[in-house]
């Protein structure tokens, strides 16, 4: 049982001779057997899931993209607050459509080991102030109140930019959804235990007390993703008040 092989499990044993022992080296065998088939059923499963997500997630965006061309020229006629309301909300659920779709690409890529992050020395701080600079219209329109505080010498880790960015997207994402409600957005920076953390927050109903990574949506779950191939760690900090997330090197 020790004796592993490349793919973790046991590998055959030779048969000895017909009597007790012979016998539990011939179930032995057949246990490793099973047990090799049914992890290339699982793999070939796994594969087929991937493929599959990959291809829906492409063969979605044309209809989407037709979609909502033809709801841009309907904005353009006369109809009543009713009927803006209807086209606003079909607008909302396309646009919560579109995120689950880059979701689901980004999730099946790094869960395949597809995607090979680039760590390089950045200051976590600009990338932060830079993200909040591109988010910062579209909290203003949804009358979100915003707090930032990411003043001070410069925090560097060692992260891959682009998909950093999208940690903080999804975060973003994660708020508007979820914790729209508090119309709150805070960013900020503080020395935890002798650690620089950077904390994003809101005033939303909180998450379940019950909540767990492994229940999370995608968003989250690629988050976690993201930052643990970064060598960064990240807690939840939820009360009925709001949440926090906190951010740090390990």
């Amino acid at each position: 049982m020790t004796m592993a092989e490349g793919d973790g499990l046991p590998g055959l044993i030779q048969k000895g001779k017909p009597d007790e022992v012979g016998k539990l080296e011939e179930a032995f065998n057949t246990m490793v057997i099973e047990l090799k088939d049914s992890r290339k059923r699982e793999l070939d499963e796994e594969q087929l899931r991937k493929r599959l997500i990959a291809d829906l997630s492409h063969d979605l965006r044309t209809p989407l993209t037709v979609i909502r061309s033809h709801l841009y020229n309907l904005r353009k006629e006369k109809m009543s607050d009713e009927g803006a309301g209807s086209l606003n909300l079909m607008d909302e659920r396309i646009s919560d459509l579109s995120v689950l779709m880059d979701n689901l690409l980004s999730y099946n890529l790094l869960t395949s080991g597809k995607v090979t992050l680039s760590l390089e020395r950045k200051d976590v701080l600009r990338l932060l102030r830079e993200s909040a600079a591109a988010w910062y219209p579209l909290w203003e329109r949804e009358g979100f109140c915003t707090e930032i505080e990411l003043e001070g010498e410069p925090l560097y880790w060692e992260v891959d930019e682009i998909w950093f960015r999208r940690v903080l997207d999804n975060l973003y994402q994660n708020i508007m959804r979820h914790a729209h409600s508090g119309l709150f957005v805070g960013l900020s920076t503080e020395l935890r235990n002798g650690v620089q953390v950077i904390i994003i927050s809101d005033h939303g109903t909180g998450m379940d007390s019950g909540f767990s990574i492994k229940g999370a949506g995608l968003g989250l779950s690629i988050v976690d993703l993201l930052l643990t191939q970064m060598n960064l760690r990240w807690e939840v900090d939820s009360t009925p008040a709001g949440t926090s997330i906190v951010i740090y090197s390990s």
